[in-house]
């Protein structure tokens, strides 16, 4: 995995630096007039000599290119002539280094201050070692070829001000460059190295300025470097979701320069996200599928990512795109500067003969497919189909069965949710996600539904069943009386259903009824029992009526008295009564409340003899 989220290549991150920020132009205008003053002094000397030097004069040039390393064998090799060789190059280093031992240095100063060039009066010395060096640089020549690659070091920007210089003062010349460039431009720290150093954690985002270079390995062994293209994009440290929404980073197929008799290299166009450029290894070949949209770049020597080289030709853009990482990006997500960084995409392809049989590219794809029937209630089957296609390319020569395959894509079966139905659990509820391989088989999965444990409903019901007693008096008069009783039962039913289950009903009691009591009347009946009413009783209608009695019989008894007076009267005239009551009596009855009576007999007595005095 390329990212270590907050910083790619800590322990590799350079400070890049270019001639155009340095004020060095100013020794390059007083090189160049001091190289006017020569030539006016100096124009005759041997062919021979100008023909040596100018490889000198060369190789300074490439060292004037750019004020960092360089590697001669991949980049320059076919700009030095043949006559440049390892000794070559060292020397102009070796004069570096005694230049820099000299102390003599080229200040950026104003015009008053004194800068040390080549005078006639140090030619003749500068003309003795520019021989001695032009004689090594051709016996080293005869012994050695440029596939020697030779790393020049410089430690800062050379003025380009040697052209058009007698050959004779092209080597003092090209000293006196490096020395005043050694001296007036030695790297110095920024604030931002500071800020690296103190800072830590890891930032919102980073941005990223990507570069991809292609060189092309041509069949005598030279290597030629195709122009870069160079994307910008921003990466957010722990938002996937913004990650997903950027766009990929797209670099265009290039093409090889056509040689004859052999086969140009493809080199296809490169697609990917910047998430998945930088959280997978995309040298690793079986990435090539992705990385090249599917294209597989039979003719590629290598792939790497490394850390952008110290190389003026990457300055514009590098600048460009650090330009907008501090007006688009650095405040609104208040980034740091160590925020920003360059990363090369390093890709090398050769050619073939034209002789070899000639590969083919295709592609193979085959679809798997995941079916869920959804089984509802009511017989319906809901039929949903999870078809991935994956891929693999494949090579393989012209007019041949066999076939070099690259490796299977892979695909989702995406995760699936049953709808969900009142009163029904689905089984199962949910389809979990799938990766799919090419060892994956179509598959079918059968969801059903299965009913809930029913919801409750209680509930209750009631009836009233009711007695009623209607008592018919003698006068016609009908008096009711009501004996309601309710009785009640719960039950419970499942919701949505019409079918119950019932509990028991309650009981209640009709209370007991007397008929009212008339004199000369017997109610029918005379009371009305207490009765239990349960759920299997019925209404009820007792009627009273009255029965007239049997008359009353009163006895009774009357009474007469019947007297018999004896009056004696004496000669004296006095008269003496006596008398003889005797009481009769006889019994009767009658009806009560009838005057009507039935008599019995009288009964009898006797009045006493009564003999006069």
């Amino acid at each position: 995995m390329l990212l270590n989220r907050n910083k790619l290549f800590a322990t590799n991150h350079k400070q890049r630096w270019s001639i155009r920020k340095l004020t060095i132009g100013v020794v390059s205008v007083l090189v160049g007039t001091t190289i006017v003053f020569i030539n006016s002094t100096n124009t005759v000397f041997s062919d021979q000599l100008d023909s040596k030097t100018e490889n000198i004069s060369k190789a300074t040039e490439l060292i004037s290119d750019d004020n960092t390393a360089r590697t001669v064998g991949e980049e320059t090799s076919s700009d030095l002539p043949e006559t440049v060789t390892e000794e070559t190059v060292s020397l102009v280093n070796d004069n570096t280094v005694e230049a820099q031992n000299e102390d003599s240095t080229l200040t950026e100063t104003s015009d008053s201050e004194e800068t040390q060039v080549i005078t006639p009066e140090n030619e003749d010395a500068v003309n003795t070692n520019t021989a001695e060096t032009v004689s090594t640089a051709k016996q080293q020549n005869e012994d050695d070829t440029l596939k020697n690659k030779t790393v020049v070091q410089a430690s800062a920007p050379v003025s380009v001000a040697t052209t058009k210089v007698d050959t004779h003062d092209k080597a003092s010349l090209t000293r006196n460059q490096i020395q005043a460039q050694s001296s007036g431009s030695q790297y110095q720290p920024k604030e931002s190295d500071e800020r690296k150093e103190e800072s830590s954690g890891v930032s919102e985002a980073n941005y990223y300025a990507i570069f991809r270079e292609v060189t092309i390995v041509k069949p005598d062994g030279q290597e030629e470097v195709l122009p870069y293209q160079v994307l910008g994009s921003i990466y957010f440290n722990s938002d996937e979701s913004k990650n997903n929404q950027l766009q990929k980073l797209e670099f265009g197929a290039l093409e090889a320069p056509p040689m004859e008799g052999y086969n140009s290299p493809v080199i296809p166009a490169i697609s990917v996200s910047i998430s998945d450029f930088l959280n997978n290894d995309i040298t690793d070949p079986t990435y090539d599928d992705y990385l090249y949209d599917g294209h597989h770049p039979i003719q590629r020597q290598s792939l790497e990512v490394v850390p952008l080289p110290e190389d003026t030709k990457y300055d514009d853009d590098y600048y460009r795109f650090s330009d907008e990482f501090d007006k688009k990006y650095k405040d609104e997500y208040d980034l740091r500067d160590d925020d920003f960084d360059a990363l090369l995409i390093k890709e090398k392809y050769y050619y073939t003969k034209e002789e070899d049989p000639k590969p083919v590219e295709g592609k193979e794809e085959k679809t798997i497919t995941r079916t869920i029937n959804v089984h509802l209630p009511s017989g319906e089957v809901q039929t949903t189909k999870q078809p991935v296609t994956i891929k693999r390319t494949y090579t393989s020569v012209a007019g041949s069965d066999d076939k070099n395959y690259g490796p299977w894509t892979t695909g989702i079966w995406e995760a699936f949710t049953a709808p969900e139905l009142a009163g029904y659990t689905a089984l199962p509820t949910s389809v979990d996600e799938s990766e799919v391989t090419f060892e994956s088989l179509d598959a079918v999965v059968d969801i059903y539904y299965r009913t809930d444990d029913p919801a409750i409903v209680s509930g209750k019901e009631e009836k009233t069943i009711t007695r009623t007693i209607n008592v018919h008096l003698p006068s016609g008069e009908v008096q009711t009386t009501k004996q309601p009783v309710t009785l009640e039962r719960t039950y419970t039913s499942v919701a949505g259903s019409d079918t119950k289950k019932y509990g028991p009903w309650t009981t209640g009691i009709w209370e007991a009824f007397t008929a009212p009591e008339l004199v000369g009347y017997t109610a029918l009946p005379t009371s009305v029992d207490a009765v239990e009413v349960t759920s299997e009783s019925l209404d009820a209608v007792v009627d009273i009526y009255y029965r007239i009695d049997d008359p009353a019989i009163v006895s009774g008894k009357e009474e007469k008295t019947i007297t018999r007076t004896i009056n004696a009267y004496l000669p004296s005239g006095e008269v003496q009564t006596t008398k003889q009551p005797v009481t009769l009596e006889r019994t009767y009855t009658s009806v009560a409340g009838s005057d009507e009576k039935d008599y019995g007999p009288w009964t009898t007595g006797t009045w006493e003899a009564f003999t006069a005095p």
